[in-house]
């Protein structure tokens, strides 16, 4: 859930802002969400350790989100 989420990335910082990505028609998730820290230095911190973290039990692969680019 969105709750559980937050609370699992409060561990590491502030969390500013949180969101699971869903299907517009079913509102099932897609499978990825994202997390805005209050410090950037938090996500530094998290990727040091490599891009995948352990979420209660299941692995998870993390990274920094980077504009798109236009083509």
């Amino acid at each position: 859930t969105e709750d559980e989420l937050k609370d699992f990335f409060l561990k590491f910082g502030n969390v500013e802002e949180h969101q699971i990505i869903r299907e517009h028609a079913t509102n099932r998730s897609r499978g990825f969400g994202f997390v805005v820290f209050e410090s950037e230095k938090v996500v530094d911190n998290l990727l040091a350790n490599g891009n995948k973290i352990d979420m209660d039990g299941t692995q998870v692969e993390i990274k920094k989100a980077e504009p798109k680019k236009a083509s």
